[in-house]
């Protein structure tokens, strides 16, 4: 007599199927990330590489720094560039903006975030603020590890060639 055991390949067919469910699953996770970000806008109009005047002003509204800030790249997720900035108050009221350094920093819609201290944990001064027509203006910070120390406002416009 001869016996047939079919149990052994029915389980093997079984566990195909919900690890087939999860590869696809992931798939599509994968896919549908790719797709939609491809198509949402990063880009800012009015923003532009070149060299921008910079003023820095104090919570009283006195100019404490001026300068230049040069972009000299702009993509969605990175800002590169220069600046060259003189204070006309002491460092505890500025931060380091003063002398010269690069620029790292962040684009999404008309929204833009300069570092004056790429790659620093501690003692970085930050621009937050939005292009218009050939203009940066927005808030300067001053933080360190405690967080924001000081802060003010400022305008960067466009040097025209």
């Amino acid at each position: 007599m001869i016996l047939f055991h079919f149990d052994q390949p029915r389980v093997a067919s079984s566990l195909l199927v919900p690890v087939f469910l999860v590869v696809m699953l992931v798939f599509l996770l994968f896919s549908s990330m790719f797709c939609t970000a491809n198509t949402q806008d990063r880009s800012a109009p009015g923003i532009t590489t070149g060299t921008y005047n910079y003023i820095a002003k104090d919570k009283s509204g006195m100019i404490i720094a001026e300068g230049k800030l040069k972009i000299t790249s702009l993509a969605p997720n990175a800002v590169g560039g220069t600046w060259e900035i003189n204070t006309s108050a002491p460092v505890p009221q500025t931060g380091p903006q003063s002398g010269k350094g690069k620029i790292g920093g962040q684009l999404s819609g008309k929204n833009i975030t300069l570092d004056l201290n790429p790659g620093w944990r501690d003692n970085n001064v930050v621009l937050t603020g939005t292009f218009q027509e050939g203009k940066l203006s927005g808030t300067w910070g001053w933080y360190g590890i405690a967080g924001l120390i000081k802060k003010g406002t400022f305008e960067a416009i466009i040097q025209k060639p």
